[in-house]
C-alpha cells in the first residue's frame, strides 16, 4: 500500500501528530528527573496511558498466561510495566539529543501506521514503525506494538519468554529478569536478541 499524504486535519495528520507529541513528552519526562530510577517512576503513568502495557505483557507470554492463578497474573503486568518504564528511561537518558521524525502513515482499518526515524546524534537514524489504536467513538489513540529496524518489539519478548519459559514456565519473576538483562545489553550496543545463553533462572542469581 502506498502512503496517501496526510491533510492537516484528517485523523491520520492527528495521529501522526500523537506519535511526535507522545514521544516528545517521554524525552522531556525521562530527562527532567535527577536520576533513571525517578525518570522510571515519572514515565511509568504516561507509558500506562499511552501504550498497551497490560495487553503487551499478555500477548508477551502467550499460551504462559497463568490463567488460573490472578494474583501472578496482575503481579507479572506490574513488573512488565515497571521494566518497560525502566529501560525506556534509562535509553532516554543515555541519548539525551534524540529525535524523532515522523515521516507517513497510513490507515488499516481501526488502526494506523506511523512510519518514522529515530536519530541519535550522529550515529544516523533507525526506523521505527509505530502501530496505533484509534477509538472512533472518543477519538483516543493507544501504541499497541512498534517495529525496530523491522523488527516487531512484542513477537522479540515474546520469542525470548517462550524460550525462557519452556524449561521454567513457573518463572516469572525470572523472565522480567532476563528480559532487563536484554535490554541493558542492548543499551551498551550489544545485539538486542542475544542473551549469551543466560536463561531466567541465571539472570536473577546473585
Amino acid at each position: 500500500l502506498c502512503p496517501v499524504p496526510a491533510t492537516a486535519d484528517s485523523s491520520q495528520a492527528l495521529t501522526e501528530r500523537y506519535i511526535a507529541g507522545t514521544f516528545r513528552a517521554l524525552v522531556e519526562t525521562a530527562l527532567a528527573a535527577p536520576t533513571d530510577q525517578a525518570a522510571a517512576a515519572v514515565l511509568r503513568p504516561l507509558l500506562q496511558r499511552d501504550i498497551a502495557i497490560d495487553e503487551t505483557a499478555r500477548f508477551v507470554l502467550g499460551r504462559y498466561w497463568p490463567t488460573d492463578n490472578t494474583a501472578a497474573a496482575t503481579r507479572f503486568q506490574q513488573q512488565f510495566g515497571d521494566f518497560a518504564a525502566e529501560a525506556l528511561a534509562a535509553a532516554l537518558r543515555a541519548h539525551p539529543d534524540v529525535r524523532l521524525t515522523v515521516r507517513r502513515s497510513r490507515n488499516t482499518g481501526a488502526d494506523s501506521l506511523v512510519e518514522s526515524d529515530l536519530a541519535l546524534g550522529a550515529g544516523g537514524a533507525v526506523p521505527i514503525t509505530w502501530f496505533v489504536h484509534e477509538d472512533r467513538a472518543t477519538g483516543a489513540r493507544q501504541i499497541v506494538d512498534f517495529t525496530i529496524s523491522g523488527i516487531d518489539a512484542r513477537i522479540m519478548l515474546r520469542t525470548l519468554a517462550g524460550t525462557a519459559l519452556e524449561g521454567d514456565r513457573g518463572n516469572l519473576d525470572g523472565l522480567i529478569a532476563l528480559f532487563r538483562h536484554v535490554a541493558a545489553r542492548a543499551a551498551t550496543g550489544h545485539p538486542g536478541g542475544e542473551t549469551d545463553g543466560v536463561s531466567a533462572a541465571e539472570a536473577i542469581s546473585p
